[in-house]
């Protein structure tokens, strides 16, 4: 067994994710059954997605996922909105029909396929700056998930499901890939993505990375033990509320844009052109139905009781084989560090890389760092 751990972890260090002032949704009051107000405690998350987002994953099992036709890709029409970034010039977009869902990405470079999978509430463009470094030595890919951007957005909640997710992940790769293997990169829901895809399929994969996202099983037992891993997932029941999408495009995606933009380590990282982006990608019709759709796929609601926590059946997964790099953030304050004990013993060939001043958002904060871990990652013997 391979595993790499940047430092060893501590009770000290888990506590200290706790530290920072959250950034979380605002929760409209609900009557109690006395017919008082319920109390939203303060102290949320402001990751909201990463606290719930593995809980999918006890849906997959190894028939879970359909076997799906991959189709050719398609040219994107000459008309389709781009980005204004500059990095975003020599980009091709395409789209590729699988999985019953016409699906958008873009891909510029040549060699060994490097897909990256996006999560809440982002799109392919979160990826620029590793487009640009990869696509030196790599065919780099970066995908809208199904309910983003440019990618359709199915209506029913259960198009939502992980095993539906994971179904347009294996055509996916089959239609750009072939029968080549492929390295998987992550991060929040995209990395949820590749823990089970990972473990299920693991012939078609070189290697994957998984930034800010746990694996399910060891995200279960922290919800159950840990009141603090507790207290940071106490928002898994909002995208429920059916004013979610309300709440979310209300002042100009003001809240989205506090989630992501104002509780990076370094706001100042988007310029004028990123936040324009990201709200003409939110703004698309249907987006914010589709990625909220991600979490009522789960009928997920916030954990009430240790009874409630210990009765839920547990997460398994087969034990990974896939050479996998886990990128994570000490002070992500939705997810604490008690995630990754255990994990070299359901991940053969593992390598950890912690940022102790890292938070949820690595990809945009420590943009340089990010490359050079997955580059080491990638380069070296498996």
């Amino acid at each position: 067994m391979k595993v790499r751990l940047q430092k060893p972890l501590s009770r000290h260090n888990h506590k200290q994710t706790m530290d920072k002032t959250p950034i979380c949704f605002p929760l409209p009051e609900m009557p109690s059954r006395k017919g008082r107000s319920r109390d939203v405690t303060p102290a949320r998350s402001t990751a909201v997605s990463v606290a719930t987002l593995l809980f999918l994953l006890a849906l997959v099992s190894p028939g879970g996922t359909r076997a799906v036709r991959a189709q050719t890709p398609e040219p994107a029409p000459v008309n389709e909105a781009r980005t204004a970034q500059k990095s975003a010039d020599a980009l091709t977009h395409a789209y590729a029909t699988v999985n019953g869902v016409k699906l958008h990405y873009v891909t510029r470079g040549t060699g060994p396929v490097l897909l990256f999978l996006h999560g809440f509430p982002e799109f392919w463009y979160m990826w620029r700056n590793q487009i640009a470094e990869f696509a030196r030595t790599h065919r780099v890919i970066a995908l809208d998930m199904r309910g983003y951007n440019l990618s359709d957005k199915p209506k029913k909640v259960k198009d939502y499901a992980m095993t539906e997710l994971v179904a347009d992940l294996r055509a996916f790769i089959a239609a750009v890939a072939g029968n080549s293997k492929v390295t998987l990169v992550g991060h929040d829901w995209g990395g949820a993505v590749i823990w089970a895809y990972a473990a299920y399929y693991p012939g078609t994969l070189d290697k994957a990375v998984i930034i800010s996202a746990p694996h399910p099983t060891l995200f279960q037992r922290e919800l159950r033990s840990d009141p603090f891993q507790m207290q940071a997932s106490s928002m898994m029941f909002m995208a429920q509320d059916r004013r979610a999408e309300a709440m979310l495009r209300k002042d100009d995606f003001a809240l989205l844009s506090r989630y992501l933009f104002g509780s990076s380590a370094k706001p100042a990282a988007y310029t004028s052109a990123d936040r324009k982006a990201y709200k003409d990608a939110w703004a698309k019709p249907g987006a914010l139905t589709g990625a909220l759709n991600y979490f009522r796929a789960a009928e997920i609601s916030a954990p009430t009781s240790s009874k409630v926590q210990t009765a839920r059946p547990a997460v398994t997964l087969p034990v990974l084989t896939v050479p996998t790099l886990v990128l994570w953030g000490d002070r992500d304050p939705g997810l604490m560090i008690g995630n990754l004990n255990g994990l070299d013993k359901l991940v053969t060939k593992l390598t950890v890389k912690r940022f102790p001043a890292g938070g949820h958002w690595l990809v945009h904060d420590e943009p340089e760092a990010v490359n050079r871990a997955i580059r080491e990652f990638i380069t070296a013997p498996p």
